[in-house]
């Protein structure tokens, strides 16, 4: 469950400048991860899930912070890539959890971290903004490899002929 709690809601919302809301909610998703972290090293995997939500919950509301700031300067940049960092370091936090919590609990596990590839390419999405293309899809088959592509048929032509024999019809 994704739920950022009362008072930690206050705080972000009483911090109107872009760079310390952003600094703020990250250093919240710090303290909530290590306390999964910390619950998960106790085997108390519930509360350990309920610090997971809070910790999504935070990341999803500073990347929707910045996207309704639209501001298309320096500053917004600095702040998704900050975010886009930070969430490549927690990624292996959060797979060093999933593989010492018991397979029934690994479900919340493996939805943070799906979570978390998913919030980082949304953060690098929106620090290139409209300046990179994007490449077509390639349409490829259950082996990974592009299909091969058709040869051109050989053009008609006469039957028997060969150009070290006579033509018979001359």
């Amino acid at each position: 469950m994704r739920y950022i709690p009362a008072g930690e809601r206050a705080q972000l919302s009483a911090e109107p400048d872009i760079k310390k809301r952003t600094r703020l909610s990250l250093t919240l998703a710090e303290d909530h991860l290590l306390r999964a972290e910390q619950h998960t090293g106790l085997q108390h995997f519930d509360p350990a899930a309920a610090e997971l939500g809070i910790y999504q919950a935070l990341f999803s509301d500073a990347l929707n912070f910045l996207k309704r700031t639209n501001r298309d300067d320096g500053k917004m940049r600095d702040q998704f890539k900050r975010i886009e960092l930070t969430l490549y370091k927690h990624a292996s936090r959060i797979e060093t959890m999933r593989r010492t919590t018991p397979p029934e609990y690994t479900g919340n596990l493996r939805a943070a971290i799906k979570f978390a590839q998913e919030a980082r390419s949304a953060a690098l999405n929106a620090f290139y903004g409209n300046t990179v293309l994007r490449d077509e899809p390639v349409n490829r088959n259950s082996f990974g490899k592009e299909p091969p592509k058709e040869q051109p048929k050989p053009p008609p032509s006469a039957p028997n002929y060969s150009p070290d024999r006579p033509n018979p019809d001359e």
